[in-house]
């Protein structure tokens, strides 16, 4: 089965509430669309699709953290809540 990389963007607050994780997916190729954003960690490469925001169930999809996986710089974060922002507040 093919690996599928995402960022988790829902807080620990409803994480521990809900059975599902709310998460953006990352591509490999940069496609230059104006919602994606870098991203470079130890074991994950690529970029951030902040419009394609998806609820998934754990549980159901087989779901594993990457082994020491570390949290997304700030700046990176900043840059994805400003899309998100932009996105969903208008």
């Amino acid at each position: 089965m093919k690996r599928r990389p995402c960022l988790v963007i829902s807080n620990l607050w409803y994480n521990e509430k809900s059975s599902f994780l709310i998460v953006c997916p990352i591509t490999s190729k940069d496609h230059g669309w104006a919602f994606s954003v870098r991203i470079d960690t130890q074991n994950v490469s690529g970029f951030v699709m902040v419009d394609q925001i998806k609820s998934i169930d754990p549980e159901s999809r087989s779901v594993t953290r990457c082994e020491g996986a570390p949290k997304v710089g700030f700046a990176v974060m900043n840059q994805i809540q400003g899309l998100l922002d932009a996105l969903l507040l208008g």
